[in-house]
């Protein structure tokens, strides 16, 4: 009678483990499975940027000629350029230090780039 519960058990437990086995099989499989797909994400994305930055950088390089084509000076876009770190796009602009004889360039490329 002993033997038999022991028998049991020892299926049972032999059992338990399979299934444990097969449970940790199936969920490293999913996280192998999720990592390939956040790579596959990480690349999408750094394309995605890539493609966003050659479209401005084309879009740059067409406006700055824009301006050049209405009398703006490379220097004079430049100095615009530097003087405003983005955040207060079009308000407050004042030439660089040392650069008031290109006030007027700076305006002019001021009302280009918000007027049109």
């Amino acid at each position: 009678m002993l033997q038999k519960p022991n028998a049991e058990r020892a299926i049972r437990l032999r059992e338990n483990k399979r299934r444990h086995r097969v449970r940790r099989k199936e969920y490293v499989a999913d996280l192998e499975r999720k990592l390939a797909e956040t790579r596959e994400q990480g690349v999408q994305a750094t394309k995605e940027v890539q493609v966003a930055a050659q479209r401005i950088a084309r879009e740059n390089t067409r406006l700055r000629e824009l301006l050049r084509l209405n009398g703006i000076a490379n220097e004079a876009i430049d100095a615009w350029v530097r003087q405003d770190d983005g955040q207060n796009l079009g308000q407050g602009l004042h030439p660089p230090a040392g650069q008031l004889g290109r006030s007027i360039e700076c305006k002019k490329v001021c009302a280009i780039v918000f007027e049109h």
